[in-house]
């Protein structure tokens, strides 16, 4: 009997799809609007369901008491209105950084997953807020089945996950410690008595049918990572003593949002062991496991997505740019990009730990032979990627000289001062930006002269006007890189006037820009708060503002230090605390 025919069989003969979970994803699948929090700011559609048919239960030797003190958070100010509980699917990079922490293995994912809605600029609040379509329901179960038989054919990541060999086909005993173990760290949990006698008997069906323990367990396995349970993150909290109309996160649901949060993935053993413990939400209890997982060198990396979100690195991966106008263009241009920004982020931000703000201002960068070439330096050798340090003399320096964010700002065939300034407002200084009105005039791109002849001639109109007064005077600092980022002199036959102003201060090129932006106040809030909304999956609301003010003191006390920027928020009502839910 083949692979294929085992499979077969076994379904017909336990009907374990239903068992695993699948039944309940397709229901969950029929959600198309709000699952979570339902904000008015989360930008979300539609109606949706908190339903899901999931049992939470309650866990061997757990208790139902929880304390307000929330493990050390900051009480919340006067007026204080947080957002409602509620679920958050994991991201697709949540997922597959999950599936591997739990089997304890390195595995490769052959599925290109359905894509992450992005909502607000994050696809965290896009989780808390779009279901799963029917599609992803089947790529979930496809990924279940293999990643589980990757896991267990590796004999040292399974020897870590149980010390056990089992005796026979079907060795009981075995069995469930191998259950108890990955349905821990994959649900954030322990499972309940009757959960692991339910996918035990799911194994022991199929090490019967195949004659093969660790092949029949891998179908308890991939039920285990397509329950919801794993897919979805539980946090609807424990009434809270204080107010009636408030829950409050319990340690599990604790160790939760701060391993997601700082480490994108599931919790560690450890982090299970003091929930399990009722540590997390005692006092000093949520600080020390926050500062545990911050010292960690696994921060660093899974906080590139964060970076990688906030400044829209992925469009690079696919930028629009056409060879006939940039002769240098190529595929993998774009990712080099990325690269670069986020290697140079890392540096200023988690290798020398230094003042956030120094990214914009930064000498150091890190290129490859192409990027190399693009920006006119010495060819750093090798396959890879070089630290460099960039020339007084020259106009490029810090995030704001780096083709990453002069390449997506850009259009296909041109540079665009009106994208570049609406990116600096919007993503670094959170100034909102009106979208422009129906029956605007298309942009003069053909009529003759500079960038800056023809935005002049375009604002004429009072219906541009408004917002292109708050835009191109940013983003003119910037032309002289063009659409891929490469430097020049020229535009239009003419020396490029590159001065502009931000906010009534004056400046004459991109070096004196980054120094505006990196003093202005705005620059450190928005980073802030955007971290917030990361952390929590919403946007602030108006009710939640004051409670960031302690976060935005702490965060400029420290020194702009990304590391306390983390701790401030992990400290905030919002991260422990949420209203409860009224469906």
């Amino acid at each position: 009997m083949n692979e294929r025919d085992q499979t077969r069989t076994y379904e017909r003969a336990t009907g374990w799809r239903q068992l695993a979970g699948v039944a309940a994803l397709a229901t969950i699948a029929g959600c198309t609007g709000v699952i979570g929090n339902n904000g008015p700011d989360n930008g979300g559609t539609g109606s949706g369901s908190t339903g899901t048919g999931m049992t939470t239960g309650t866990t061997t030797g757990s208790t139902t008491g929880v304390t307000t003190s929330t493990g050390t958070a900051m009480p919340p100010p006067l007026g204080y209105q947080p957002q409602t509980a509620g679920l958050r699917r994991l991201t697709i990079p949540q997922y597959q950084n999950s599936v591997r922490d739990v089997l304890g293995t390195p595995l490769t994912f052959s599925i290109d997953f359905e894509p992450d809605t992005s909502l607000s600029g994050f696809v965290a609040i896009g989780a808390a807020n779009v279901g799963l379509s029917a599609h992803i329901v089947e790529q979930f179960e496809t990924s279940a089945l293999d990643v589980a038989k990757q896991g267990l054919g590796n004999v040292a990541a399974r020897a870590a996950l149980a010390a056990c060999t089992p005796t026979g086909v079907a060795d009981a005993n075995c069995t469930k410690l191998f259950i108890q173990k990955i349905g821990r760290r994959a649900w954030r949990r322990a499972m309940t008595d009757e959960e692991v006698t339910r996918y035990a008997g799911v194994a022991t069906n199929a090490q019967t049918v195949l004659n093969d323990f660790f092949g029949g367990l891998g179908y308890a396995v991939a039920g285990i990572l397509q329950s919801p349970h794993f897919l979805y993150r539980e946090e609807l909290g424990t009434q809270d003593p204080s107010d009636a109309k408030r829950v409050v996160f319990d340690d599990n649901e604790l160790a939760t949002r701060l391993s997601y949060f700082l480490w994108n993935s599931t919790p560690d053993d450890a982090l299970l062991d003091a929930a399990a413990a009722h540590q997390i939400t005692q006092a000093g209890g949520l600080p020390t496991q926050a500062s545990r997982l911050l010292a960690s060198d696994r921060l660093a990396p899974a906080m590139q997505n964060f970076f990688d979100e906030l400044y829209r690195l992925d469009d690079l991966d696919t930028l629009p740019q056409l060879t006939t106008s940039f002769p240098q263009m190529t595929p993998t241009l774009g990712p080099a990009m990325r690269t670069e920004t986020l290697m140079m982020v890392n540096d200023v931000v988690f290798t020398k730990k230094g003042d956030f703000r120094d990214i914009f201002d930064s000498k150091t960068t890190f290129v490859n032979t192409e990027l190399a070439k693009l920006y006119g330096l010495p060819n750093p050798g090798g396959t890879g990627f070089a630290a460099v340090t960039l020339p007084d003399s020259g106009m490029r320096v810090g995030f704001l000289g780096q083709a990453s964010l002069l390449a997506r700002s850009s259009q296909p065939d041109r540079s665009s001062a009106t994208r570049r300034g609406k990116f600096i407002q919007e993503s670094l200084l959170c100034h909102d930006i009106a979208a422009p009105p129906p029956g605007i005039a298309p942009f003069p791109a053909m009529v003759p002269g500079t960038t800056r002849d023809r935005l002049t001639a375009h604002r004429q109109s009072t219906s541009c006007n408004a917002c292109h007064s708050i835009m191109d005077p940013i983003g003119l600092a910037l032309e002289n890189f063009d659409g891929i980022g490469a430097f020049r002199t020229a535009d239009g036959g003419k020396t490029i006037d590159a001065s502009g102003d931000l906010d009534g201060n004056l400046f004459n090129g991109p070096r004196q820009l980054a120094a505006v932006i990196k003093v202005h106040p705005d620059l450190s809030t928005c980073v802030a708060r955007n971290v917030y909304r990361y952390a929590v999956a919403h946007v602030e609301t108006e009710a939640e503002r004051t409670s960031l003010d302690p976060v935005f003191q702490a965060f400029q006390a420290s020194g702009y230090r990304f590391q306390a920027l983390l701790e401030g928020v992990i400290k905030t009502p919002g991260f422990v605390l949420a209203a409860k839910p009224t469906n």
